[in-house]
């Protein structure tokens, strides 16, 4: 794998681990009623999206490694206000 997909992968992670930190001990009623916890997990999201995007782009083995990728990328592109 070449270091610009796997520098996006790394990305990824990173921003994974943010939402699980910032998702934490948190309801769907306390995630609702924060505008900045759910600005900072949406923008977290769009992280992931992005850079599974790019990596998958960066090198095909991604998306033969982590099938799961075609469902994250466009994670950008989703409409979060219903929540």
């Amino acid at each position: 794998m070449n270091e610009r997909a796997i520098k996006r992968l790394c990305d990824a992670r990173l921003a994974c681990d943010r939402v699980l930190e910032l998702a934490e001990n948190e309801t769907l009623e306390t995630y609702a009623a924060s505008d900045m916890r759910r600005w900072a997990i949406e923008r977290q999201l769009e992280v992931i999206g992005e850079a599974l995007g790019v990596a998958v782009r960066e090198d095909d083995i991604v998306s033969q490694l982590i099938p799961e990728t075609r469902f994250m990328v466009g994670i950008e592109k989703q409409d979060f206000s219903w929540l």
